[in-house]
């Protein structure tokens, strides 16, 4: 089943085409979406949160450097990006950091903190 792209933003990176929206979960937080038209890259990453807690939500089974992504929800820090105004530079950014193979990957909770567990997945 291919990904709803009606009224949503699509970005093309390396021959792959990237959907993306933002949109209020659950609420008032905005989280941007992101998805690879064959579903195997999917990441949410809630704007308006601290820098230094700033963290990406895999959903997806493709992120370089975690095996295991796919099942239970995955977070992990990003670098300290500026989301506030959050275009297709913004989105470009994103994606190419998220498939970077060798990054340093950080595991933290719902809220951004390190996993007490340290390196299992967190949901």
């Amino acid at each position: 089943m291919a990904v709803l792209a009606k009224g949503r933003r699509k970005l093309h990176r390396e021959s792959r085409l990237f959907i993306w929206w933002v949109d209020a979960e659950d609420g008032a937080e905005k989280v941007l979406h992101v998805i690879a038209d064959d579903k195997r890259f999917h990441v949410l990453y809630p704007l308006e949160q601290p820098a230094e807690e700033g963290f990406l939500a895999i959903l997806g089974r493709e992120f370089p450097g975690l095996p295991d992504a796919g099942g239970c929800w995955i977070r992990v820090r990003v670098p300290a990006w500026d989301s506030t105004a959050v275009g297709p530079g913004f989105v470009r950014c994103l994606i190419d950091w998220a498939l970077t193979p060798d990054k340093p990957l950080l595991r933290v909770d719902w809220r951004g903190k390190p996993n007490e567990g340290g390196d299992t997945p967190s949901h």
